[in-house]
């Protein structure tokens, strides 16, 4: 999300006054139409079982280049973020836990209220817990180890890529507001950020940085990133098999490493 922002106010630079003209129209009008979509009473959007529907809408409106303003959209969709904050400090209801905590843990981050600052810590703890270590504490021995799921129900270790850059995104912001406000997070509510890189890796078509045994098998997809670090297998109609890989994946890889190589590559300077 914030890569996104980046890469906006990047192209803005060299786009002429015209273009930028046209392209804040164009956010305006889709923001317009996201308004018009809200929840009158409830102010969620599409449904209540889904906070992380609503904080994706939240965070747009919020990043809104032109500024957010204090609209009512804004008001009553944050407070129906808030009512579902869970005594575990998770933002959910039933299913999908950790995706829609981590979702709305970035909406309230974007908005960085003080009164909202225990809220966002009970959050990102709850989140940076998800994180795998299956098999032996502290290696990397198994494929998901690192990875975050969906949290909530999951039997066994399971983590895609989509839902951890979701979380490593909304536990980097976090951790850099709180150091802002001279309150870090405390080490045992830290993510394993190196166990995140390796994951990643792990997703990723690239032998000489994954160390899955089918890391480089398809070299028409080299580069390419997958929705987990276990070979998934298409059948297609002359019964061959391909790895799955998608553009889709490729921006959840991108999402991700801006979050997590971040902390990575600061500490590796410090040494």
């Amino acid at each position: 999300m914030k890569t996104m922002l980046f890469v906006f106010f990047l192209l803005a630079g060299v786009l002429s006054a015209q273009t930028k003209q046209d392209v804040q129209q164009a956010i305006t009008r889709g923001l317009g139409f996201l308004k018009s979509r809200q929840d009158a009473q409830s102010g969620h959007w599409v449904m209540t079982e889904d906070p992380a529907l609503s904080a994706l809408v939240l965070s747009a409106l919020i990043q809104n280049p032109a500024g957010a303003g204090a609209s009512e959209e804004l008001q009553k969709g944050y407070t129906f973020l808030l009512k579902n904050v869970q005594p575990d400090g998770g933002i959910y209801t039933k299913a999908r836990a950790n995706y829609n905590t981590a979702i709305c843990l970035m909406a309230l981050v974007l908005r960085a209220r003080p009164e909202d600052e225990e809220v966002i810590r009970r959050a990102s703890r709850y989140v940076a817990h998800q994180q795998n270590d299956a098999d032996t504490l502290g290696k990397a021995d198994n494929p998901f180890d690192g990875g975050i799921g969906y949290g909530g129900g999951q039997g066994g270790a399971h983590a895609d890529l989509s839902n951890t850059s979701f979380a490593l995104e909304a536990l980097y912001y976090s951790k850099k507001l709180f150091q802002d406000t001279s309150k870090p997070i405390e080490k045992q509510d830290d993510l394993n950020w190196d166990a995140a890189i390796q994951f990643v890796s792990r997703c990723q078509n690239r032998k000489e940085s994954n160390d899955q045994p089918w890391a480089g098998a398809d070299k028409n997809n080299t580069g390419a990133f997958g929705y987990t670090p276990v070979r998934r297998l298409h059948v297609l109609a002359k019964k061959t098999e391909v790895p799955f890989q998608c553009v889709t994946m490729a921006a959840s890889a991108t999402q991700a490493c801006s979050a997590s190589f971040t902390p990575a590559l600061r500490r590796k300077t410090r040494e």
